[in-house]
């Protein structure tokens, strides 16, 4: 038999504690798992107690030779190198509380594995990387500042016959999921391959590889394989299920997000080299990302082609080093700021959109015979009336 616990936690008591992608990536992941033969228990925005029920029931459940699935998507953190997964009704934990208001993931493991599970898959998409006060670090869910706890959550090696995925690397975070996105960047990804007739640990790999790449490098998730079997959880015939055909007709593409607007959950994190955001509607751009070497923003209404509202662009303190001439296709473009970037020219392009108001180049790498010719064709020629910032 196939048993599963899925639990989803957004509603942290807390408003910058609060998420908003578990409870339907723990929706979706039911779903998957139900399709493909798992006996599923969900629990969302689940209080201590609940949780512990829960737990207790999906223990009770396995039987010698079962394949047992645990998900987790919602706050967790690390003390001591134990890892705590958050319930959603308590804000007043300490060191020493944790150990009985949080549910211990390395003690989950330790009680699966005296059931006898033929084999156990324990997922991990928490520590998420913007529901915090200063979006610095899990200790301010806390309230108190403590070398004990640390961002992210410890490698954990399971006992025989186990696997444990992670959405991020130990003692990393992971992109958090928002309104625009129904999905963490992780679980979208996961909810693609799991219901594929392919061995479980290629599963994991391949669903590791593309989240890498989808987050431009940021979140490279990790796993422990203390399993050496082959294992598939969808076989051959499973494929032809019509429930399964229709599950995977409607997902989207992990980069296709219609409803994305945004990119500032980005803002201030550094080494992010690439950005790919893809089939989105964007018209907020990250700030101080300050690594940034690529970004590919294709098929978006981030030039202003759906809409007659006047732009700002943003593109303060990055490393740009030249503006595409594809510029003068902006509609409506208003202000546009490139302070303290790397720009040595400006395309002749920019001299022709009529829109712009203000520009802000100061703080660059022109040299003072092209800073002179960028003033003089703004001033004297094209934008007498422009708000020029050098």
């Amino acid at each position: 038999m196939k048993r599963a616990l899925v639990i989803g936690n957004d509603d942290y008591p807390l408003e910058h504690q609060k998420l908003e992608s578990c409870v339907d990536d723990a929706n979706d992941m039911h779903d998957a798992l139900r399709i493909i033969g798992f006996d599923v228990l969900r629990k969302r925005n689940s209080p201590l107690k609940d949780t512990q029920i829960a737990t207790k029931k999906f223990l009770q459940s396995i039987q010698p030779g079962d394949t047992a699935f645990f998900y987790f998507s919602g706050h967790g953190c690390q003390l001591d190198g134990i890892n705590y997964l958050i319930p959603t009704n308590d804000t007043d934990i300490d060191e020493e509380s944790i150990k009985h208001r949080a549910l211990n993931a390395q003690k989950l493991t330790t009680s699966v594995h005296a059931r006898r599970p033929g084999l156990f898959i324990m997922v991990l998409d928490c520590c998420r990387d913007n529901p915090f006060a200063d979006q610095a670090s899990l200790k301010n869910f806390f309230g108190f500042r403590s070398t004990r706890f640390k961002d992210g959550l410890a490698p954990m090696k399971g006992p025989p016959s186990t696997i444990i995925a992670y959405a991020c690397a130990p003692d990393q975070l992971s992109l958090a999921g928002s309104g625009n996105q129904r999905n963490s960047a992780y679980t979208c990804t996961l909810l693609h391959y799991i219901v594929l007739p392919m061995d479980i640990k290629t599963v994991f790999q391949k669903t590791a590889i593309d989240v890498h790449k989808t987050t431009g490098g940021y979140q490279k998730p990790y796993l422990s394989i203390n399993y050496n079997k082959p294992m598939y959880l969808v076989n051959n015939y499973m494929v032809n299920n019509p429930a399964l055909q229709n599950f995977l007709r409607g997902r989207r593409s992990c980069d296709d997000n219609l409803r994305l607007r945004s990119l500032q959950s980005f803002n201030g994190i550094h080494k992010l080299k690439h950005l790919y955001a893809r089939n989105c509607v964007i018209d907020r751009f990250p700030y101080n990302v300050p690594d940034l070497e690529y970004l590919l923003l294709s098929n978006n209404s981030i030039l202003g082609y759906n809409t007659n509202a006047n732009r700002t662009f943003d593109f303060n303190s990055n490393r740009i080093t030249s503006i595409p001439p594809e510029i003068r296709f902006v509609r409506n473009l208003n202000h546009l700021s490139l302070f303290d970037n790397q720009l040595t020219f400006l395309p002749m392009e920019m001299f022709s959109i009529d829109t712009l108001v203000s520009l802000n180049i100061a703080n660059n790498s022109f040299n003072p015979k092209e800073l002179n010719r960028i003033i003089q064709t703004f001033k004297n020629k094209t934008h007498p009336d422009l708000m020029l910032h050098y």
